[in-house]
């Protein structure tokens, strides 16, 4: 079974679901995502990783990857120095950028996720 984290992030990044095995919970959590659940706008892809990064047990020596799912903006230049930071300690990043031109398709992309984890 696969631990999960989920953080929202734009101008500020937030635990939005705790360390867990319940994919049910983690398909919930993913299904109300929305640009609107997060007041400040924005990206600090430094903030998120180094949240992430933090929220793994740094005695485990299981795998740990972060898939930063994002529109690709970065507005932040200590994005690379995180990055080795939490290379250096044993977390991978995977990125995933999407352009999404309306709604309808956001709510597509959110459903075909969930229906991957389940």
């Amino acid at each position: 079974m696969i631990d999960l984290h989920l953080f929202y992030f734009a101008g500020k990044a937030y635990m939005q679901m705790p360390l867990t095995t319940d994919h049910n919970a983690a398909a919930m959590f993913i299904s109300t995502a929305s640009p609107d659940a997060i007041p400040a706008q924005g990206t600090v892809f430094d903030e998120a990783l180094q949240m992430s990064a933090r929220a793994f047990n740094t005695m485990e020596r299981s795998f740990k990857t972060v898939i930063l799912i994002s529109d690709g903006e970065d507005w932040d230049e200590n994005t690379p120095k995180v990055l080795d930071d939490i290379a250096r300690q044993g977390v991978m990043v995977c990125t995933v950028g999407i352009v999404l031109l309306n709604v309808h398709k956001y709510q597509i992309l959110r459903r075909a996720i969930i229906k991957e984890m389940q």
